[in-house]
């Protein structure tokens, strides 16, 4: 029975949180000339799914988030399924953080401090993958958790930047 390649793999890159994006890309328009039907057309094409394969390795593994999702999913089955509640702290600075987007003021300066927390997710996630050891799924997960709800409190900083 053939495994299915990872993402990593059908690019040729390590399987590691830290990615070069220009090797990531340099690699995606290489392996997709490979399998991209259009390159194929005379030859009687490839499988579509291939090349959609690719596609879908290409587009995860060049967002940091979406890249840490899957990582994680690597190590662990079902790891979007790791129940990991908020820490009060936590959920106390983002309540705070709504409040301040709903009244109004600054939001350049909202802007700002939400991107830096979000940059402080980033890195802790960035920290906790390069361990040599099998990665802490928990405080993974925390970090992922609060990365995604300061990413959505961002959306609404800038949608209401817009208004």
């Amino acid at each position: 029975m053939t495994s299915t390649p990872t993402h990593y793999e059908r690019l040729g890159l390590p399987g590691r949180f830290a990615v070069d994006l220009a090797a990531l890309e340099r690699a995606y328009l290489e392996c997709s000339r490979e399998v991209h039907p259009d390159y194929h057309v005379l030859s009687g094409g490839r499988d579509e799914t291939a090349s959609a394969a690719l596609n879908e390795a290409y587009v995860t593994l060049r967002d940091p988030f979406r890249r840490a999702e899957y990582l994680l999913s690597l190590h662990v089955r079902d790891a979007t399924q790791v129940a990991v509640p908020q820490s009060p702290a936590f959920l106390m600075q983002a309540m705070e953080l709504r409040e301040r987007l709903e009244e109004g003021g600054d939001l350049a300066a909202l802007d700002a401090e939400v991107g830096a927390l979000i940059d402080a997710e980033h890195a802790a996630v960035a920290s906790l993958f390069a361990e040599p050891l099998t990665p802490d799924v928990v405080a993974i997960r925390n970090h992922l958790n609060a990365w995604k709800t300061l990413a959505s409190l961002r959306r609404s900083i800038r949608d209401a930047a817009t208004d």
